[in-house]
């Protein structure tokens, strides 16, 4: 009996056609678990669904709409091992406990590496010693300062700007960086 016989009858209900169908189609199940759900080596267990998905095939296949019943059959595998792979997909969550013991969390044990929390603050704490004794400079001093090392002027352009030659310049930055150092000193 061909393929065509065994489909026709097991459509019509005869058992021993079911039988010798589910036999004829275990090789397109046992593909349809490798290559749709993934699952390496013989699963039972997908082996039975399979066999399922065929029997519901044969309840359900409608001859009226011109479609082959081993493509209906090979649709029908792949869409249900696809969606029993989606299934069983594992959910991590981060608030789950690290152990049973701990009352740390996973997201409590992720480490941000360009975060340095001590390191931040220390230089925060830096910036505010700074701005502090910069605001204790002279007008001219702290006009000086700022435009050379935060608005990067040479001392050149900061001369030109202001009028004076860049060896006056030079003394006057020099002058406020010992100040500055001298302030800075007390505080570290």
């Amino acid at each position: 009996m061909n393929i065509e016989e065994i489909i026709e009858r097991a459509l019509g209900g005869e058992e021993s056609a079911i039988e010798s169908l589910l036999v004829q189609l275990k090789p397109l199940i046992l593909y349809s678990i490798k290559r749709y759900g993934r699952i390496v080596g013989y699963d039972e267990d997908a082996y039975s669904d399979g066999v399922v998905v065929v029997l519901e095939s044969l309840r359900e296949f409608d001859r009226g709409k011109g479609v082959y019943f081993l493509g209906f059959v090979k649709v029908r595998l792949m869409h249900y091992y696809q969606n029993r792979k989606r299934k069983e997909k594992v959910i991590y969550s981060l608030d789950e406990p690290v152990d049973n013991e701990a009352e740390i969390s996973k997201l409590d044990t992720i480490v941000d590496k360009h975060v340095d929390i001590p390191g931040d603050f220390i230089e925060k704490e830096e910036v505010i010693h700074i701005k502090d004794a910069i605001s204790s400079l002279t007008k001219i001093q702290r006009e000086i300062v700022i435009d050379y090392y935060y608005n990067h002027m040479s001392l050149v352009d900061i001369a030109i700007k202001r009028g004076v030659h860049r060896i006056t310049i030079a003394k006057i930055k020099g002058t406020a960086l010992k100040k500055l150092r001298k302030k800075l000193e007390n505080i570290y």
